[in-house]
C-alpha cells in the first residue's frame, strides 16, 4: 500500500469531523457516537428535515461548512453513487456504506456498484452493505447499532465480513480489549489487505483478528498477512 492511500485511511479512521447523511437510520448511530463522547463536530444532511437528534440539518452536502473526515451514509442504494460522488468532490476523508443493493443482489447491483467505484475514485469507502468502523482508541463510531466493547488504550483490530459476527463480538462480556471494530460488507474500494496494512502500522494495534468468507486478491492478502506476521499482529 502507497503511503499516499495509509495516508488517506488515516484521516478517515482518526475523524475530527463526521457528516451522517439519511433519516431514520441515523438515529442509532448518532447516538452511538455521542455515548462515546467522540469530541469532535458532526454534521448531518438531510433534504426534508429541520433537524436530527437537535442536530440542524443540511439539504445536501454541498452546503457542508467544511470538508468532513468521515461520512455515514444512510440513504437508498439509488442516491448512493450521487451521493459518494458529492463527497469526494469536497475532499471528504472517507465513506461508511451502510447502504444494502448493490452486487450481493446480483446484475444490476453489481453495475450499481461499478458506478460507486467511480464515484470514489481515490476516496476510502468501507462497504456496501456493511456495519462500518468503530475507533475505541478515539472513540470514533460510525456504527448502525447499540455496541459494546472497551479498550485501555490498546487492543486487537477485528476485520470482518459478517456484521453479526462483529455484533457477537462486541456484545459479549467477556471480550477482549480492542483498537478497532470494522465490518467490510461487499469491500467495493477499501479491502481486507488494506486494512491488514494499514493496522500494522498503528502502535495502538497489538493484534489483527480477520474472519473470512472469501479474498478478492490472493496475492495482496498474502502480502498483507506476511508483514503482519514480521511486524508481530497476526
Amino acid at each position: 500500500m502507497k503511503s499516499l492511500q495509509l495516508k488517506s485511511l488515516d484521516r478517515f479512521f482518526k475523524a475530527k469531523s463526521v457528516v451522517f447523511i439519511g433519516g431514520k437510520d441515523l438515529l442509532v448511530p448518532i447516538n452511538e457516537i455521542r455515548r462515546r463522547k467522540f469530541k469532535g463536530k458532526i454534521f448531518v444532511v438531510n433534504p426534508k428535515r429541520d433537524k436530527i437528534l437537535g442536530i440542524s440539518c443540511y439539504k445536501s452536502v454541498n452546503e457542508l461548512p467544511n470538508s468532513p473526515d468521515a461520512a455515514f451514509i444512510a440513504v437508498p442504494a439509488k442516491n448512493v453513487v450521487k451521493t459518494v460522488r458529492e463527497l469526494n468532490q469536497i475532499n471528504c476523508g472517507g465513506v461508511v456504506c451502510y447502504a444494502a443493493g448493490f452486487k450481493e443482489i446480483g446484475h444490476q447491483g453489481l453495475s450499481l456498484e461499478t458506478h460507486l467505484i467511480e464515484a470514489c475514485g481515490n476516496m476510502p469507502l468501507i462497504g456496501p452493505n456493511c456495519y462500518g468502523i468503530i475507533n475505541y482508541i478515539d472513540n470514533l463510531a460510525l456504527w448502525p447499532f447499540a455496541h459494546g466493547g472497551f479498550s485501555p488504550g490498546y487492543g486487537s483490530a477485528v476485520i470482518t465480513q459478517s456484521g453479526m459476527l462483529s455484533s457477537d463480538i462486541l456484545m459479549t462480556q467477556r471480550s477482549l480489549p480492542l483498537s478497532f471494530m470494522v465490518s467490510v460488507g461487499n469491500q467495493a474500494v477499501t479491502s481486507i489487505e488494506d486494512l491488514i496494512t494499514y493496522f500494522c502500522y498503528n502502535n495502538n494495534v497489538r493484534a489483527i483478528g480477520i474472519h473470512l468468507e472469501g479474498i478478492k486478491n490472493i496475492d495482496n492478502f498474502i502480502k498483507a498477512s506476511n508483514l503482519a506476521l514480521v511486524l508481530g499482529n497476526l
